[in-house]
């Protein structure tokens, strides 16, 4: 202030001129964390579960085990194995559905011949003399690895064919040469994935109490 108590010419003009514009402060917002993804009713040797937790260790998708309470509401358990993705979203199936949704979450571009050698794979398995093993070899001849049957590396395809082909690993000589060597390349993915498959099985309640 000036001596008298009148305001400084600084202070006067700036109350002339009356208040100033709102200043906000700076607000950050943590995105939301991503949906919750588990596997219900997972079982050793059944193929589909081998399918899904096979594709999470491929895909590095943090799946978890989900109990009957993670149900959303309304879904009732039919025993067999199923994807739930946040709070309402369940699917379920043979594996390759929930397969391919684990392989386009984590940006494996769409592809209509991987789509192809899954459906081959489902229909294999309720048809007379199972997938048809020349025709497979001859994709794996013409395939750009030989051990890959869409692009240079393992797709939700060679997933679901190989744990197709451990289902029938019984008869693996009687397979053409390139579907041996196909399947042995991808032999210790697959026994990790099968180690691993125990730890998505919900333990009973006598397992519980013992």
């Amino acid at each position: 202030k000036q001596p008298g108590g009148a305001p400084a010419p600084a202070a006067a003009a700036a109350a002339a001129s009356g208040p100033g514009p709102a200043v906000f402060a700076a607000v950050t917002t943590s995105p939301p964390p991503p949906p919750k993804l588990l596997l219900f009713n997972a079982a050793e040797n059944d193929p589909a579960t081998l399918k899904v937790v096979y594709a999470a260790l491929h895909y590095g998708v943090d799946l978890r085990i989900a109990k009957t309470k993670d149900l959303p509401a309304g879904c009732k358990p039919n025993g067999k194995p199923a994807l739930i993705l946040g709070q309402d979203y369940v699917l379920g199936g043979g594996g390759n559905a929930m397969c391919k949704a684990l392989a386009l979450m984590s940006g494996e571009a769409c592809s209509f011949l991987a789509d192809e050698w899954c459906e081959l794979e489902r229909t294999s398995r309720h048809a007379k003399g199972g997938l048809e093993m020349t025709k497979l070899a001859s994709a794996l001849e013409e395939s750009a690895t030989g051990v890959h049957l869409v692009g240079s590396g393992d797709s939700m395809a060679d997933i679901c064919v190989v744990v197709y082909l451990d289902q029938h690993a019984a008869s693996i000589d009687t397979w053409p040469a390139g579907v041996q060597t196909y399947y042995k390349a991808h032999i210790s993915t697959l026994e990790r994935a099968k180690a691993a498959v125990p730890s998505y099985i919900e333990p009973s309640i006598i397992e519980v109490l013992t």
